[in-house]
């Protein structure tokens, strides 16, 4: 190895004394694209290595790349998850690249049986001054054998696309401008499974557009996205897909509450409940929150964007200053994992300081070295935490002062829970825990 290392470094020293020779040139170095995307539904965030070197993590419907890697060489790709500290290999696959090709795998099926499906691209150049654009399309979802796609598109030919479940099409030429559609319907049944609304397609630039599973609100249970030279899978600005929020009271010292959506009654809630998912269209909303049967008087006002294709929950509780009503308004996700519980966790107790979050096992003494996570208030985010039963203890930030637990809790793999820190029932402490989502099954 000593001799192959001098061998590049003279080379090197060689290429460096005579760059500036007359009739020298450098060569490029010859790559490859490729592209790794994560269509398992029930995913959790993979990490993925190339060669044993790093290269992203994705969750469903990401991305990783495109990535240049050198061609002509073995490239061995991993994709795997952390199990409760035990890292678990969900597929792995080698191939070797042609210099100037690009190749993108989708991983497909599910965490226990992973499957690879790669699609290899020569290069390819449009001519100068065209107006069209290349797309390819495919169908990764779960439950549709087989969709058609119909491309209607107002600046040239339309286009009529069979979809067989886990094969990439070939690719759609089309005119490239904007007010373009696209409408799948189910093969067998013929019912329309997804509408884009109007996009815009950007001249000699090639589309990859994947139908993936959907678990947003309303009765769909497809969705395509766009899998695009940003590294990220993006959706269709203007799909036909519709917001959810559910509403939380969790102030303790003003009785029942309503929830208004631009100025009508969404929810009616005392202390401590909470709404179903309501649907809403797309848009930026005002939501107010005023007494039961009291519109006028306003007790909160913010004006949210509520987003296509996402479920937001909208918590009511006493302000961090103690003395009116706050709000906070969190996006979140309701897809359920293979292997992990996912568990969405609030403070909405302004009467005690930050706090810290340990999750024991049972049984186990707090240690103050095992804390999961702090919260300040109004916050929330996703934990991803192992199946199993724990003891939970909420403490104030920074020391392991109990003020709750330890409250045993039980997750479960592929769960939803949401757990939030709130006052007692006229304001102040203890803190209490208020229980949603799957806790309730």
């Amino acid at each position: 190895m000593r001799l192959s290392y001098s061998v590049v470094l003279l080379a090197c020293a060689f290429l460096v004394s005579c760059g500036n020779d007359e009739g020298f040139t450098f060569s490029p170095i010859p790559s490859g694209q490729l592209t790794i995307v994560n269509a398992i539904p029930a995913s959790p965030e993979l990490v993925i290595t190339t060669n044993n070197r790093r290269s992203g993590n994705i969750v469903f419907g990401g991305v990783v790349g495109p990535t240049n890697v050198l061609p002509q060489i073995p490239l061995d790709i991993r994709a795997a998850f952390f199990n409760d500290g035990v890292d678990q290999t969900v597929l792995e696959e080698a191939f070797t690249l042609d210099i100037d090709f690009s190749q993108t795998v989708i991983l497909t099926g599910t965490i226990a049986s992973a499957t690879a499906v790669s699609i290899i691209e020569p290069p390819f150049t449009y001519p100068d001054g065209s107006s069209d654009t290349r797309i390819r399309f495919m169908n990764a979802t779960t439950n549709v054998a087989s969709a058609t796609l119909a491309l209607t598109n107002p600046n040239g030919i339309d286009a009529t696309v069979a979809m067989t479940n886990g094969q990439p099409t070939g690719f759609t030429n089309t005119t490239a401008g904007a007010g373009n559609q696209i409408e799948i319907r189910d093969t067998s049944s013929n019912a329309v499974l997804w509408r884009s609304g109007e996009f815009t397609l950007s001249a000699r630039n090639d589309k990859f557009y994947m139908l993936v599973d959907y678990f947003g609100p309303g009765d769909e249970t497809v969705r395509m996205i766009s899998i695009a030279d940003s590294s990220q899978a993006s959706p269709f600005q203007n799909e036909e897909l519709v917001a959810g929020v559910r509403f939380v009271n969790q102030t303790p010292d003003r009785g029942q509450l309503d929830f208004l959506v631009d100025g009508n009654l969404a929810a009616s809630l005392n202390f401590g409940q909470f709404s179903d998912f309501i649907e809403f269209p797309p848009a930026i909303s005002t939501i107010t929150v005023t007494p039961a049967g009291d519109p006028s008087t306003e007790l909160n006002s913010v004006d949210r964007t509520l987003f296509f294709g996402q479920f937001g929950t909208l918590h009511a509780a006493t302000s961090v200053d103690g003395t009116t009503v706050g709000t906070s308004f969190y996006l979140e996700t309701r897809r359920r994992i293979d292997s992990q519980a996912l568990l969405n966790v609030t403070k909405l107790a302004p009467a005690t300081g930050n706090v810290d979050l340990y999750f024991q096992d049972p049984g186990e003494a707090l240690s103050g070295f095992a804390d999961v996570t702090s919260l300040v208030d109004f916050t929330s985010g996703p934990l991803f935490i192992p199946p199993g039963d724990y003891d939970l203890f909420v403490t104030e930030a920074g020391n392991t002062n109990i003020l709750l637990g330890p409250q045993t809790l039980t997750l479960n793999s592929r769960g939803i829970y949401t757990l939030q820190v709130i006052e007692s029932a006229g304001g102040g402490l203890p803190v209490r825990l208020s229980l949603l989502d799957d806790f309730q099954m």
